[in-house]
């Protein structure tokens, strides 16, 4: 039989290592439901949402259809030409896209770039691990390192651009919605959603 690969889990610490990064101010969207731009959760079903973790967890995405893919990713990637992916019309309808801006520029883990992933000693698969403990694990311990971190840079699984999971740190203060938040449907973004993939709203 094949030998199995090493899954990479984080050291204890405090042998653990990060590489910081600065996370931009601006340049976040958020794919979300009305009146919950920035809502911070603590969803165990979420990639980087320990549910013993410290904070809740608010993700962004680096433009609209990464935002969307995070959201619909597993759903579209599961269509085929004959089978759609099924989106309920009460939640493609309503869902709307907001420009986020951050409080300040926060000290972040990079789990995004080659040489974060070098600096922690991680790579893609253990990231994007089904068992979700696992990427949680990942999460929890930059939560809980010594550098105080206020979130985690990462690449969404869907399309490699750039994701942040912001954490809910006490005194931070909230990030803020930039301009009016403006629907999914009829978005340019929805109009080639629809184009890439075989969805059908229900």
């Amino acid at each position: 039989m094949p030998k199995a690969r090493h899954l990479w889990r984080p050291r204890p610490h405090p042998d653990q290592a990060f590489r910081s990064a600065t996370a931009a101010t601006s340049g976040w969207v958020r794919l979300h439901w009305p009146n919950n731009a920035v809502l911070f959760s603590r969803n165990p079903e979420h990639r980087f949402s320990p549910e013993k973790g410290p904070y809740e967890v608010l993700y962004l995405g680096q433009d609209e259809r990464t935002a969307a893919l995070e959201v619909f990713g597993d759903r579209l990637y599961g269509a085929t030409a004959r089978k759609a992916a099924d989106i309920p019309r009460a939640e493609w309808l309503v869902r709307e896209f907001s420009d986020i801006v951050l409080p300040s520029r926060f000290n972040v883990a990079d789990l995004f770039s080659p040489a974060g992933f070098e600096a922690a000693g991680v790579d893609v698969t253990a990231l994007a691990y089904d068992d979700l403990a696992v990427p949680q694990a990942w999460a929890e311990s930059v939560m809980t390192h010594s550098a105080g971190f206020h979130g985690m840079l990462y690449a969404s699984r869907f399309n490699k651009k750039k994701c942040l999971a912001l954490f809910a740190v006490p005194g931070d203060g909230l990030p803020v919605v930039s301009g009016i938040p403006r629907l999914l449907a009829g978005s340019v973004t929805a109009g080639r959603l629809l184009v890439s993939f075989n969805i059908r709203i229900t």
